[in-house]
């Protein structure tokens, strides 16, 4: 085992490898890094803020990535969420992205979608969504799922195909998990 990335200025809380073996390193309160190891190289190498963040995702905000299948990086953060465009050099918004924190993704599914917890406040209940990805774009949909006011702080949900039809969330609070079945896609008016 080695050090592959140091001179980090935050704390990781998720890692996704993108198509071009680019690591990209959401922040519990740093925005985006990316690193670049050299392969076959016992040098660490710096993170560095990617350009195409910049004047995007603020550099003291939260932020977290996941990658598809396909090595496509998807970006959260508190305002706004993005795909990155298949060139690597710019971002799309995710169409209905809500301007909410997460607290939690699943990984990507194979039908190209991940799960998220929007993060509940003062005025808001928690909530659960779908991203899906179709082509170059990708949409957020709401999901109702009850029940999931009785789990208390929201911290990580898991997402699996079912073994009949749609999709199984697993979805952990503080309080317990919850199974949730989603057998045609999310059901759920756009939360408040």
């Amino acid at each position: 085992a080695r050090v592959i990335v140091s001179g980090f200025p935050a704390i990781a809380s998720s890692l996704a490898e993108g198509s071009d073996v680019t690591l990209w390193l959401g922040t519990t309160a740093r925005g985006v890094f990316t690193a670049r190891p050299a392969l076959g190289s016992t040098a660490a190498v710096d993170a560095i803020r990617p350009e195409i963040t910049r004047g995007v995702i603020d550099t003291n905000e939260a932020a977290s990535v996941v990658a598809n299948q396909d090595g496509r990086i998807v970006i959260f953060a508190s305002h706004a969420g993005w795909l990155l465009e298949r060139n690597g050099k710019s971002l799309k918004s995710i169409h209905n992205y809500y301007s909410r924190s997460i607290d939690a993704h699943s990984e990507f599914l194979r039908d190209g979608s991940v799960w998220i917890i929007y993060a509940g406040s003062t005025t808001t209940s928690p909530s659960i969504a779908r991203i899906s990805i179709n082509g170059d774009s990708a949409v957020c949909e709401s999901h109702f799922v009850e029940g999931l006011d009785r789990l208390g702080t929201l911290r990580s949900i898991y997402a699996e195909p079912s073994p009949t039809k749609g999709t199984v969330l697993w979805i952990g609070g503080a309080n317990g998990v919850l199974r949730n079945e989603v057998p045609n896609g999310p059901v759920a008016p756009r939360p408040r």
